[in-house]
């Protein structure tokens, strides 16, 4: 537990009076299963996320074994683990009181074999993110799609495998380039890069 110290004076006709404001921080711990060798420490990213899901609010580090440990007030919030694309990530709500936190002591990660993942890139190699990227299944019909983030990454999970799925990249409400591939039980690869001079015309650099 860590206790922040604030001074705190009031002053009136009487006098003075000061107070001691304390914000307490609680430490949660626990640990992600590296044991199988396929997971690097390294590459994991936890985020604790506030009630609401939406805002990050820190990213405790993970050392060599897979433990972690972090410090929060008392209070609601979520622990998203993630490892990449290749593994299902977990996003777990979790409370922080006096009395403790009901945290899962582990998080297995497992890999995800169903899956289509990609980045987008300038030819210059500066990340392109915002970018819409729709996905098109086995029918042809659209079934949802995704923003890349600030690294030009984006990701399609839990889809059928042996499946013939499109991604269409699109820029200014239109599709610019689209590509067509047959998931298997290792994930699929999308990679492109876009010439940022001609705005919408894409080149693959590797092929699903």
């Amino acid at each position: 537990m860590d206790a922040k110290l604030v001074d705190l004076t009031l002053e009136g006709a009487m006098g003075s009076v000061s107070f001691i404001l304390q914000s307490i921080k609680f430490t949660v711990q626990g640990d992600v299963d590296v044991s199988s060798g396929s997971i690097d420490p390294n590459t994991l990213v936890l985020t604790v996320r506030d009630a609401t899901n939406t805002i990050d609010l820190l990213r405790p580090a993970v050392n060599a074994s897979g433990f972690f440990q972090f410090q929060v007030p008392a209070g609601s919030y979520f622990l998203n683990v993630a490892n990449g694309p290749t593994f299902t990530s977990q996003t777990v709500p979790f409370t922080v009181s006096s009395t403790g936190s009901n945290l899962p002591g582990s998080f297995l990660l497992r890999a995800a074999r169903s899956v289509i993942y990609g980045t987008l890139q300038s030819k210059k190699r500066l990340t392109l993110s915002n970018i819409p990227v729709e996905l098109y299944g086995p029918s042809g019909g659209f079934m949802t799609s995704a923003l890349t983030n600030d690294e030009g990454e984006f990701s399609f999970s839990d889809l059928e495998e042996d499946g013939t799925y499109t991604v269409h990249i699109r820029s200014s409400g239109r599709t610019v380039r689209s590509q067509t591939g047959t998931v298997k039980e290792t994930p699929v690869s999308v990679e492109h890069t876009v010439d940022v001079s001609l705005g919408s015309e894409f080149e693959t650099t590797v092929e699903i």
